[in-house]
């Protein structure tokens, strides 16, 4: 899963198993150990020197189990009121016991959402397949518009954030960039201060002239399509 997350922040296979362990937070040795386990069950394909990518059996797995989780994480929170967070916990156990059937009679209740709450696209179980590769909001031009996709952060950083006004959806303009790497932006009449690490954590969407989405259609072939905005 942590690679099919890198994918969607635009990181591309083969991904490098120090990306991963810095992603994963562990040791480039347990990652080693995890490949293989993978790699054994035809999941993954290592590529010494270069990193892992997903096998087409190891693409549908992780698609799928991503759909349920997200599928979910709206149900909990839109129809039980659950925190985000709580939810996600949640759902990341429901994926393991989510059948097809259930999570496509889910997905109509749901009337089909593009998003879960965390701001990551739900893939379907069809030949299309949706990632939005935004940028860090660190790399932004002061002036430049964009709107948030994503917030990779901790419980109590996501609900500073989510005081602040900064969710995924919400418009946001960058004002200045401090030399410790620190941000000044705006949300709508506030002005909010962020240190480098919570800017490199939030995923934007410019408003102009980068790309922002790309579409894989997946036949016997692989085609990228890049969507400018």
């Amino acid at each position: 899963v942590t690679i099919a997350n890198l994918g969607e922040r635009g990181v591309e296979e083969p991904v490098p198993l120090s990306t991963l362990a810095k992603a994963m937070s562990v040791l480039p040795v347990s990652v080693n150990q995890m490949i293989h386990r993978l790699a054994e069950s035809d999941l993954v394909k290592y590529m010494p020197y270069k990193g892992v990518e997903f096998t087409t059996l190891g693409r549908t797995k992780v698609m799928r189990l991503l759909q349920f989780r997200r599928l979910w994480e709206v149900f909990l929170v839109r129809h039980l009121k659950m925190s985000v967070d709580d939810a996600e916990a949640l759902a990341c156990r429901m994926e393991h016991i989510t059948s097809d059937d259930v999570a496509e009679r889910l997905d109509v209740f749901l009337e089909k959402p593009t998003a879960c709450y965390h701001g990551y696209p739900i893939p379907r179980l069809n030949n299309e397949e949706v990632f939005f590769a935004g940028l860090s909001l660190d790399r932004l031009d002061v002036g430049e518009r964009a709107q948030v996709l994503q917030v990779e952060a901790n419980p109590t950083t996501r609900t500073f954030l989510e005081n602040e006004g900064i969710v995924p959806g919400i418009d946001i303009v960058l004002l200045a960039l401090g030399g410790n790497g620190a941000v000044l932006l705006e949300t709508g009449k506030r002005r909010v201060y962020l240190s480098e690490d919570i800017a490199r954590a939030i995923c934007v969407e410019p408003a102009v002239g980068r790309t922002s989405m790309r579409v894989v259609e997946r036949d016997d072939q692989v085609k990228t399509k890049e969507v400018r905005a």
